[in-house]
């Protein structure tokens, strides 16, 4: 039976709507007694989620980051609402986390470092965001340095460029050869060769 049946030429007598925990209940007498009560998420929690699932399932990266960028207009006033029922962020924020690490991808640094500083204007880094602008920066740093080799040494194997770029963090570097979309990568025995991408 469809919630609608059940009300089908009745008359509200009451209706009261309660919001709390950014869940908004919502209950309603008819006339013949009958009492309705109705959940569902208020805002920005209903908009925050539904972009966060279109960022977590979208195969799209251009809907993913237009999703993040939706995200971060609202980011402030959920971060504000969430911590007036818990004593600590979610541990995992998508516009936060995702949207700057597809941005380092994409070498689009500018827009990386504008997304670590509105996320940390909301609120959303427990440290201010100080360590997300540190972690980019190193990033952006092996990333610069790693596209410089390649573009003189096309081919260079994956397995020993960290020998070869000992001045760049590690880490940052294992992560640009895993992830970038600036490389290419193809299959030389057990590990790959890199490329610079053309036509960045």
């Amino acid at each position: 039976m469809e919630l609608n049946d059940m009300t089908v030429g009745k008359k509200e007598v009451y209706k009261e709507i309660r919001i709390s925990d950014g869940e908004k209940r919502t209950f309603t007498i008819y006339d013949d007694g009958t009492l309705l009560a109705k959940s569902e998420l208020d805002e920005p929690f209903k908009t925050f989620y539904l972009l966060s699932d279109e960022i977590r399932y979208s195969r799209d990266i251009q809907t993913k980051l237009a999703a993040c960028e939706e995200s971060y207009e609202i980011l402030g006033k959920f971060v504000r609402a969430y911590l007036k029922d818990s004593p600590r962020l979610p541990p995992r924020i998508l516009c936060r986390d995702v949207g700057v690490e597809l941005y380092m991808r994409l070498g689009q640094w500018e827009k990386a470092r504008i997304a670590i500083a509105k996320c940390a204007a909301a609120g959303a880094y427990t440290d201010g965001g100080s360590a997300a602008l540190e972690y980019f920066k190193r990033y952006q740093w092996a990333a610069e340095l790693a596209l410089a080799f390649l573009k003189k040494n096309p081919g260079f194997l994956q397995k020993n460029i960290y020998r070869a770029l000992p001045e760049a963090d590690k880490e940052c570097l294992k992560s640009f050869t895993r992830s970038s979309y600036l490389i290419r990568k193809e299959p030389c025995g057990k590990t790959n060769q890199l490329y610079c991408k053309e036509n960045l």
